[in-house]
């Protein structure tokens, strides 16, 4: 039996099935590497063309990016810690004098509610992580701006104590803190019960 090949030429059943050729089989990559892409990155043409530049004169660029991005982390630390002490500060204001948090309203001095959030800090959280879900490997768009300490506790909005996370995580975020689904579990039984 004989059949025709992609590359055109007729071979035996035996070449067919692989069993002649098997040794040139193993040595061959399964895809063509200059094909197969895993992560790419949409460069605008200036930037590609600068960096390629910079490549040209000798300039390493890997160090050069490594050195942004560090500089980048480095600025939305200062900004983060910044609004963070803002946050204190107006927290710190709006505690009565016992220094008590329960009931943060003092001489119309209000805290910050977690219903609105300055922009300032969704601004900066936007610039640390993007538009998508803070989880690793989440490509899913952010919904919410979670507080991993406890809004309720701490009555601010400190941006290192914040993730953008899409809905899923957000309420897989919930679901794991205990003192919450008691709370709104009580609540719900408080409800039922009226």
């Amino acid at each position: 039996m004989k059949a025709a090949s992609g590359d055109g030429y007729v071979r035996g059943a035996e070449d067919v099935c692989g069993k002649n050729d098997m040794h040139d089989v193993k040595n061959k990559p399964l895809f063509d590497p200059k094909v197969v892409h895993v992560h790419s990155l949409d460069l605008e043409e200036d930037v590609e063309t600068e960096l390629a530049e910079m490549q040209g004169r000798g300039i390493d660029i890997n160090e050069f990016l490594r050195e942004a991005l560090k500089k980048r982390k480095e600025n939305i630390e200062i900004e983060k810690t910044k609004l963070a002490e803002e946050q204190i500060e107006k927290c710190t204001r709006a505690r009565d004098g016992s220094g008590q948090t329960e009931n943060p309203q003092i001489k119309g001095v209000s805290a910050p509610s977690a219903g609105y959030m300055p922009v300032k800090i969704k601004k900066i959280l936007t610039k640390e992580h993007g538009t998508k879900c803070s989880v690793p490997h989440c490509p899913k768009p952010a919904k919410t701006f979670h507080h991993t300490a406890r809004f309720s506790l701490t009555y601010n909005h400190d941006p290192h104590f914040l993730a953008p996370l899409c809905e899923a995580h957000h309420e897989i975020a919930h679901k794991i803190d205990i003192k919450y689904v008691e709370a709104v579990k009580g609540s719900a039984e408080d409800f039922s019960a009226a």
